[in-house]
């Protein structure tokens, strides 16, 4: 959370906070930061692609995952 107030433009910092909150459960928040960083990067792949495995793996959304796997 931190790296994010001093980056709040960091790709990065999202994907690193998103994969916190993935192991610790919190698959929501993890979903909203990567849907900031998406609004930061619109074109991250590796965001792209991280949504697509938290939704597929944690949140039970193979259609949305199948759709983000494409765009990446």
């Amino acid at each position: 959370q931190k790296a994010i107030s001093v980056a709040p433009n960091s790709v990065e910092a999202f994907v690193a906070l998103r994969i916190v909150q993935r192991k610790t459960g919190r698959y929501s928040a993890a979903r909203d930061n990567f849907n900031k960083a998406l609004e930061v990067d619109p074109d991250s792949a590796i965001a792209r692609y991280n949504l697509g495995v938290l939704s597929m793996a944690d949140l039970n959304q193979p259609a949305e995952a199948m759709r983000l796997f494409t765009e990446v």
